[in-house]
């Protein structure tokens, strides 16, 4: 157990409430293609919860609540406090290190996790650049505030909660704009962008607006 821990948890007191977090919504069964969009309650504290490699993008941000957060690999713990509106990046493929993580509120926390498909990233860098997508790799990060990926995952959760019939294009959109974010933003390396000869077709066009109306009248 980490230090900090060790000094603030009533073992005895919270032994029982170290549990799964509870899923409370999700986007299974919406036909949401290339993401997966799931509303958790976090317990209040976990020990050493390592999160399973997978070969998609997770995206964690915090919705409500306030947390310290140790991640402790072989040779040093970084410890921090993360709140409404931080989040999470896990690349696909990286083992992250075990983290430990205690709520500083009584209101339980709140997490939102977006899961962007590996085929999607993949598609992506390669309409967008001439590089080799196994060759690309994402930066993680971990209790940073991005506006961008703050909002769009806002947006999602409002389409979670309330679905319309245009949220399969909605999502669709969405993820698309969170992966050129990412590609651009957090690429380990310095990604050329294909510079494009011709301009969009019709369908592009009227899909583009179509997504502009949604998107304001969220």
């Amino acid at each position: 157990m980490s230090q900090y821990l060790a000094q603030v948890l009533p073992t005895a007191e919270l032994v029982d409430q170290q549990v799964q977090p509870q899923l409370l919504r999700s986007s299974d069964g919406y036909g949401w293609p290339d993401v997966k969009v799931d509303l958790f309650e976090e317990p209040l504290w976990m020990e050493r919860w390592e999160e399973p490699v997978a070969s998609d993008v997770m995206i964690k941000l915090i919705l409500r609540g306030n947390v310290r957060v140790e991640m402790c690999d072989q040779r040093l713990c970084d410890g921090y406090h993360i709140g409404q509106g931080d989040l999470f990046l896990k690349p696909p493929g990286i083992t992250a290190p075990p983290l430990c993580w205690q709520s500083k509120t009584k209101e339980p926390v709140q997490s939102l996790h977006v899961r962007l498909s590996g085929s999607l990233v993949h598609r992506t860098i390669n309409e967008l650049t001439n590089q080799d997508p196994a060759h690309i790799e994402l930066s993680g990060a971990a209790g940073i505030r991005d506006p961008l990926i703050l909002e769009v995952g806002l947006a999602l959760s409002r389409e979670l909660t309330d679905p319309s019939p245009l949220s399969t294009l909605y999502a669709q959109t969405a993820s698309l704009m969170l992966v050129a974010h990412l590609i651009r933003y957090y690429a380990t390396t310095l990604l050329p962008i294909r510079e494009r000869v011709q301009g969009l077709n019709v369908p592009q066009i009227k899909r583009v607006r179509m997504f502009r109306r949604i998107w304001r009248s969220h």
